[in-house]
């Protein structure tokens, strides 16, 4: 499973110089205030421009709380960033297990001011 989370400035361009996004994953049942078993060690780990990753293997069929995070600190509300999250599904059928090329996306927009908690 990969977290691939773009920082982004005003514009929706991405940027280094507004929040500086880091992932943690923890399973469901994991004890409240425990630090991640997967984290990103920085922000900005990733080859493209703007962006912290977390790569991941998931070796248990179980529920994940994906958590992000501003490195800096500031909770400013003009910080934004796109999450994207991404997995490969592993099959086994009849002939032994494939690993399915089919990736599914989802995107999960910032919170804002504008934004509401479900």
């Amino acid at each position: 499973m990969s977290v691939a989370v773009p920082a982004l400035d005003e514009t929706g361009a991405p940027s280094e110089s507004k929040a500086a996004p880091v992932v943690g994953m923890w399973t469901l049942g994991d004890p409240l205030g425990t630090a991640p078993p997967a984290f990103t060690q920085a922000a900005f780990n990733s080859e493209t421009f703007g962006m912290s990753r977390l790569d991941t293997q998931i070796l248990s069929s179980n529920s994940f709380v994906i958590g992000i995070a501003d490195l800096r600190g500031d909770g400013r509300p003009d910080y934004r960033y796109h999450a994207h999250v991404c997995s490969t599904e592993t099959r086994s059928t009849r002939r032994g297990s494939q690993s399915r090329a089919a990736q599914s996306f989802c995107r999960v927009p910032a919170l804002h001011p504008d934004s509401q908690s479900p």
